[in-house]
């Protein structure tokens, strides 16, 4: 029998070549796609990973011994032993078939399941229409508010039963009416079936941690704010699960059209009814409740994290990190979604939830036999404080060994520092790993102040460093004497009155912008919240790089207001992202600003890792490329969300102690922006007012991004120009021609070669500065890169044009492969 490693299979994932894990053996089961009981689908999300366990949990009266051997094509040799069921999960799964056996029932088929859908849609519709039927309603503010509440605890019991259920595929044996039960889920609740049998799936190929699956499931404790966002974050990580999973064009279909009929019930409808305001507000307390109750049944059965339990058999480990709750409350069974017998849920999924409690006394009586605990307790209440001393005693310190760090050395003025545990109390973030066994020492000075160098010299060092060709150190020096030079001119210090006239002046477009509705002047309004946007773009980037006040705390402060508060652009991401493109500008696989796949492409490295449907549209990129740079605000502020729920995760003591002002920043962010369109009149105009200031806004921040650097050429990874600081940073950088209204509106960007070789120099100062870099240039016959906007724009649309000629070469590599 052949024998397979782990990417052999994994390659094996599509609708003709599917094959799956199983106990370390490998199945070809691409013949069985279309007869398989369960439905494609579901295979198809399995193709080339471990199905160990859903394999195991789905087939309860199902013996697959026959079929499995007649498909099985090899085995595993990735495991120094073949797993096999483990004895507690054959003898409770022996006993359980057995008992469906003996009472001649049906594990999938129960008509109290479709009893309690039916309470839900009942739940919903009342919630729903009552507001918009009643005038009385509408008028109290108290009777909205209790069916909003109604309508939240509908919508989370929407996810805790029917789309559970048909997650689970324990509602009959056909998967049309799976499919059926979860297009509920879809149209009425936003979300998106497909993409959460993609999710389940996926756990359960072990591809995550049950508990890690979700980062704001894990911050929920420490974090309540966050507990409100988990069902829009869900509805949002719907379109990447889009673009991860093999969709067809029918389910494709089905998606958008699901979200388009929610925004068109949740939010069209009802402002027919009542201002628009006041729909966006009832929306949000509704959101608010169905996210908190999820996430509070989600904590109320668990133990403490997965990770920390050293059990390789799924089920026992099940068994270690989960609990149950309140079995004597069928209110609480329903209410929870039977989740009150997770355990049961977990070890068969394709069990009717009405079976939990006839199976409960089984399985507790096989643990009892071979030595295992099945915890439950009394109420939710008691659970909900367990997890939370779990949680409490997790983060308190232990008297473990020092965690495994990567070494991480830095060469700086001729010492080699090692600042392994250093990284992750490095206020700038992982940033520091870009140069990790290279001479860093201009960057170092590039951004750092006195202090640092202090910093620096208490972390453990030993003379010497790396060999430098004579030209990088004669470029290095002569560029350190220009530093000094314009260091004694005083350019590195900032204008506080400059500072003050421009902070206030850009605040003051937004609240030009807030005043000219009052004054019903909507569409004027909309361009001034654009121009505010984009001017404080600018300005949230100079306080972030420190070139305002002496002491930083000042400039992180101002940067939380001006940028989190004004702009909805969290400081913490933009650092994270920035400071490693200021590091290695242009540098593929390196530079974040660069990755823009799937919808642009910059080398032929980015279409060699293009899923094959993005090298379909690539070709026309340079044609699509000025549409979706107003996209650019809407990303930046998705990207901020994502990266602030998820801080925690991050090994980094600055992220940690800043994450809490984060949120609350962001919270007030979208507070005040939700308040400013609730004072347009209907939603025409509240459509109108958003799309011109988010996307008008987006594009003034993304056409001077694009000019100043995808203009240049892209540079592999090469120890040579990674070390050589100065030529990366005047080889992958271009001005633009100055002028007044220029040098204004681009927020003195278009002086972006001064600003990369001094990001600490303030705004006001890099036009003096730019006299010195170009004869610094022409002294090293270096060029200058700067020319006007049109000419920018053409080098941009040229550089896209080339990267598209090269898809056919790409397309026929792949071919081959395929062939060979």
């Amino acid at each position: 029998m052949d024998s397979f490693c782990v990417a052999e299979v994994q390659k094996h994932n599509s609708a003709n070549d599917c094959w799956l894990i199983i106990h370390d053996k490998v199945y070809n089961v691409t013949s069985w796609m279309n007869t398989h009981p369960g439905g494609k689908d579901v295979l198809l999300l399995m193709g080339g990973k471990d199905a160990t366990q859903i394999v195991e949990s789905y087939h309860v009266l199902s013996s697959l011994g026959d079929k499995l051997q007649s498909l099985c094509v090899g085995t595993l040799d990735s495991r120094k032993e073949t797993s096999t069921p483990s004895k507690f999960y054959e003898l409770v799964k022996e006993r359980v078939d057995l008992y469906f056996e003996q009472n001649k029932l049906d594990p999938r088929a129960s008509f109290y399941t479709w009893f309690n859908y039916s309470y839900v849609l009942l739940a919903m519709v009342v919630g729903y229409a009552v507001p918009l039927l009643s005038r009385t309603c509408r008028e109290s503010w108290v009777l909205a508010f209790l069916c909003s509440l109604l309508l939240g605890i509908a919508s989370a019991l929407l996810c805790l039963l029917p789309l559970q259920d048909a997650s689970d595929f324990n509602i009959t044996d056909s998967p049309a009416v799976w499919k059926a039960v979860g297009l509920c889920h879809d149209f009425l609740h936003g979300g998106s079936y497909l993409a959460s049998l993609h999710k389940r799936v996926s756990m359960l190929a072990k591809e995550n941690e049950p508990v890690a699956a979700n980062s704001v499931l894990k911050m929920a404790v420490t974090y309540p704010l966050m507990y409100g966002v988990t069902v829009m974050q869900r509805r949002i990580e719907d379109f990447a699960v889009l673009l991860k999973a093999k969709m067809t064009v029918g389910n494709v279909l089905v998606f958008f059209g699901a979200k388009t009929f929610f925004v068109l019930y949740r939010f069209v409808i009802p402002s027919l009814f009542m201002p628009f305001w006041k729909v966006v507000l009832l929306f949000v307390v509704s959101d608010l409740v169905t996210s908190y109750w999820l996430n509070v049944m989600e904590r109320a059965n668990k133990i403490k994290p997965a990770a920390t339990v050293e059990e390789a058999d799924w089920a026992i480990r099940l068994l270690k990190t989960t609990q149950d709750f309140a079995h004597d409350s069928r209110v609480m069974f329903f209410l929870s979604g039977g989740r009150s017998y997770q355990i049961i849920r977990g070890l068969f999924p394709s069990v009717s939830p009405s079976y939990y409690a006839q199976l409960f006394p089984i399985v507790q009586q096989v643990c009892r036999e071979v030595g295992l605990q099945y915890t439950v307790r009394p109420s939710l209440c008691s659970a909900l404080l367990n997890d939370a001393q779990h949680k409490k005693a997790s983060a308190a310190p232990t008297n473990a060994g020092p965690e495994a760090v990567e070494p991480l050395h830095l060469i700086i003025d001729g010492r080699t520092y090692d600042a392994t545990l250093f990284v992750k109390h490095h206020p700038g973030g992982v940033v520091i790993r870009s140069y990790a066994g290279l001479d860093a020492t201009e960057v170092f000075r590039s951004f750092h102040s006195e202090r640092a160098y202090r910093v620096l010299q208490a972390l453990p060092s030993t003379a010497g460093g790396l060999e430098r060709s004579a030209v990088i150190t004669t470029v290095e020096n002569d560029f350190k004497k220009l530093r000094s030079r314009l260091e004694s001119e005083g350019l590195f210090k900032a204008s506080f009155l400059w500072y003050t006239y421009k902070t206030i002046s850009t605040l003051l477009w937004g609240v030009i912008a807030v005043a000219l509705i009052r004054f019903e002047f909507y569409f004027i309004s909309s361009l001034f919240m654009a121009l505010c946007w984009q001017q404080l773009g600018w300005l949230a980037h100079e306080y972030a790089h420190h070139q305002v006040f002496e002491n930083r705390i000042f400039n992180g402060l101002m940067g939380l207001f001006l940028g989190n508060v004004c702009l909805g652009f969290s400081v913490s991401w933009w650092k994270d992202r920035h400071n490693q493109h200021h590091a290695v500008p242009n540098v593929l696989g390196a530079d974040p600003d660069i990755d823009n796949l799937p919808m642009l492409a910059w080398d032929k490295s980015d279409l060699d890792r293009a899923p094959d449907f993005v090298l379909r549209t690539i070709p026309y990129q340079k044609y699509y490329f000025l549409l979706i740079l107003p996209l650019l605000r809407i990303v930046w502020c998705l990207q901020s969300v994502f990266f602030v729920l998820d801080m925690h995760n991050k090994n980094t003591t600055a992220y940690n102690k800043i994450q809490r002002a984060e949120i609350v920043t962001l919270v007030i962010h979208y507070g005040w922006v939700m308040a400013t369109l609730a004072m347009l009149p209907d939603l025409k105009t509240v459509f109108m007012y958003a799309a011109i200031s988010q996307l008008l806004s987006g594009f003034g921040i993304a056409i001077v991004v694009f000019f100043n650097h995808y203009s240049t050429e892209k540079h592999p990874k090469s120890e040579d120009l990674s070390t050589d600081f100065v030529r990366l940073q005047l080889l992958t950088t271009r001005n633009m021609n100055p002028g007044r209204l220029v040098d204004w509106l681009w927020g003195g960007l278009n002086y972006q070669v001064e600003h990369h070789l001094f990001p600490t120099m303030p705004r006001h100062n890099l036009k003096r500065a730019s006299q010195h870099v170009m004869e610094f240039c022409k002294e090293h016959n270096i060029e200058y890169l700067c020319c006007d906007f049109m000419s920018g724009l053409k080098f941009v649309l040229r550089f896209l044009d080339g990267v598209s000629a090269r898809v056919p070469e790409v397309v026929q590599e792949r071919l081959s492969k395929k062939v060979v």
